[in-house]
């Protein structure tokens, strides 16, 4: 595995390696405030490794196609022992730790790609207006071509409903950086029209 330095972060929004992370950055614990379910330790490491393996800036995406790879570089730049800890990240790798995987799509949120992130929120809202019109029953027209035209504007809706659910869907895969159990979790936690007015 490749040695890194604190150097090869800096175009990261946060430096990995950087000494007393928190203490350097008291807004990276917004990350997983209210969890006490890990020491804070626990967490330095945890969010040490979310800035190496999902920044934009990282020096890991560009050196590692393999997301495989790429996620195991990422532990050892956090800090963990890939061989002794193995048990703890394999549930770090999957994305089956919720607390890891909450402050996981919180940073790319807040510090990731943020204008992608931002062309997201506005497809998913585009996506629910016409949802909701295209719900909207259509009232009886007094004139057969107003219904006419009506229907039709429907079945338009409708088609363009799919060519942004397939934007959302490319978006989404970019944002998340390929990492497909991490969307997967995203979107059990994002399809509400609750979450979309957060």
């Amino acid at each position: 595995m490749h040695n890194y330095t604190e150097k090869q972060f800096l175009n990261c929004s946060f430096n990995p390696l950087e000494k007393n992370l928190f203490k350097a950055n008291p807004k990276l614990k917004a990350l997983f405030y209210g969890k006490e379910s890990k020491d804070a330790d626990e967490w330095e490491k945890l969010v040490r490794y979310i800035i190496a393996l999902y920044d934009p800036g990282s020096p890991l995406i560009k050196d590692n196609n393999d997301l495989t790879v790429r996620k195991q570089a990422a532990a050892q730049v956090a800090g963990f022992d890939v061989v002794l800890d193995n048990n703890y990240l394999l549930a770090i790798y999957t994305c089956d730790d919720e607390d890891f995987t909450e402050a996981a799509m919180m940073y790319l949120k807040l510090y990731g790609n943020t204008r992608l992130w931002t062309m997201i929120q506005a497809n998913l809202q585009t996506f629910w207006e016409y949802s909701l019109r295209l719900m909207t029953p259509i009232s009886r027209a007094e004139k057969d071509k107003d219904l006419v035209s009506a229907v039709s504007m429907k079945s338009k809706m409708s088609e363009d409903l799919e060519t942004i659910n397939d934007r959302i869907e490319r978006c989404m895969k970019k944002f998340y950086m390929g990492d497909n159990d991490l969307e997967d979790k995203a979107k059990i936690k994002r399809i509400t029209p609750e979450s979309i007015a957060e």
